[in-house]
């Protein structure tokens, strides 16, 4: 009869905790987000915009302030979710460029190390 009750108590004991994850996780997506976050992110933003449409015989994302209007855009005409997914993704695209320049370092250093 212990036996039930133990496994009953983990089971009920790893519901709730999933449910309290869950929930947490549902309340963070829908929360508003800080417009400092996408203030902080401005100048990516205005970098990988200026990727797409860059300068030639005529102006490009940059000149044009593409980032401002990103921006906005994103503030006054997107939901919550939407907002977060896009600021998850300008983190995930910083720490990806981080890694890369850490890794070309490394390679670097390496073979000054070997040549010198």
């Amino acid at each position: 009869m212990n036996r039930r009750n133990a496994i009953k108590g983990v089971v009920a004991f790893s519901f709730v905790g999933a449910s309290v994850f869950s929930i947490k996780k549902w309340f963070d997506v829908y929360k508003p987000v800080q417009i400092s976050q996408f203030i902080d992110h401005k100048t990516l933003i205005a970098e990988l915009a200026e990727t797409i449409i860059p300068r030639t015989s005529s102006p490009g994302a940059k000149d044009a302030k593409v980032e401002e209007y990103i921006i906005t855009m994103l503030i006054n005409c997107t939901e919550n979710r939407v907002q977060h997914t896009f600021i998850d993704g300008l983190k995930r695209c910083k720490q990806c460029a981080w890694k890369s320049l850490i890794k070309h370092l490394k390679l670097v250093m390496s073979l000054r190390k070997s040549l010198f």
